[in-house]
């Protein structure tokens, strides 16, 4: 999942944000340099193995850097030690100030993707948004934007068409399934939703959807109204990952099998309510169903399911 690829997704989906939404307009020149140099290097060197396990194997880099933002630290220290070398320096045009400027804001910017703090972000975020406009003049609002606009970019993947989503979803439970083994094995606290024993793929997905990206995605709705088709796309997987846990309570395949399906479109369009022709509508018991059966209202980011084909992030591809 942390690679190369999804360096270049989230600065993509970043300067969709930019250009297609219209967050620019309350950004400097300067700010736009330092969101898509933080996107690129955001995860530079991620070993695959999150800041839980770093603290409690007392890893080098938690030793480095005292238990606080372990990863976060070693991407942006990495960022800057590649740009001061000769060969990379992009910066060597700035001036002293805008070079200090630029160095803070990359910093804030990679530690903000922090999952962590996810939350305290979020809710920043949403009370600016319900109590005052944001002021371009404001260096801590152009900020506050610029960590809301990566956080949103890191797991934008919710966001992209189907299939996309389906492949970076298989390849993060690859990643937390890998880590709980290793948790396990070297006798540490065992990460629960990273448990292959306790959750499957579908319900990792389900849950990331629920409780972490549809505030944050909500939220940039509010701010860019333009992004609102995002959480359309997000709702229409999530209702299909919804609809892979029941095949898979019905015995239909395991989790193993899952994985190694050639195109998961295909077998979720093999349900008639969840088909692409019907905007995301499922029958009301099948909805009864779901909410009681849910850590519920993965539906309620937005209850308007339109043309999934009509709208996603730029058109493809991607915490």
């Amino acid at each position: 999942y942390h690679n190369f690829t999804h360096a270049f997704d989230v600065t993509q989906t970043c300067y969709t944000f930019l250009t297609s939404f219209g967050a620019a307009q309350y950004l400097t020149h300067l700010d736009i340099l330092s969101l898509l140099i933080s996107c690129m290097c955001h995860d530079l060197n991620h070993p695959g193995f999150n800041n839980t396990f770093q603290v409690n194997s007392q890893s080098e880099l938690s030793l480095q850097y005292n238990d606080i933002s372990v990863l976060e630290n070693h991407h942006s220290m990495l960022t800057f030690k590649i740009l001061k070398n000769s060969e990379c320096n992009i910066l060597e045009g700035l001036n002293e100030d805008q070079f200090k400027e630029l160095r803070r804001s990359i910093v804030q910017l990679i530690l903000a993707t922090d999952m962590t703090n996810h939350f305290e972000y979020v809710n920043k975020f949403q009370h600016h948004l319900n109590n005052q406009p944001f002021d371009r003049n404001k260096k801590e609002d152009r900020q506050m934007i610029l960590n809301f606009l990566i956080k949103c970019g890191d797991i934008s993947n919710i966001a992209r068409p189907w299939h996309l989503n389906f492949e970076w979803s298989i390849r993060v439970s690859d990643e937390f399934f890998q880590q709980s083994n290793y948790e396990k094995i070297c006798g540490y606290p065992v990460t629960p939703f990273m448990d292959r024993n306790k959750t499957t793929r579908a319900r990792i997905a389900a849950d990331f959807i629920d409780y972490v990206a549809a505030p944050l995605f909500q939220g940039m709705a509010r701010f860019l109204v333009d992004s609102k088709s995002l959480l359309e796309i997000m709702t229409l997987n999530r209702q299909k990952w919804q609809a892979i846990m029941e095949l898979q309570k019905e015995g239909k395949f395991s989790d193993d099998e899952l994985k190694f399906m050639e195109d998961p479109t295909v077998m979720v369009q093999k349900l008639p309510k969840i088909s692409e022709e019907e905007n995301g509508n499922t029958n009301k018991d099948k909805d009864k169903d779901k909410n009681n059966n849910n850590h519920g209202n993965g539906n309620n980011a937005n209850n308007n399911n339109n043309n999934e084909n009509n709208n996603n992030t730029a058109n493809s591809p991607k915490e």
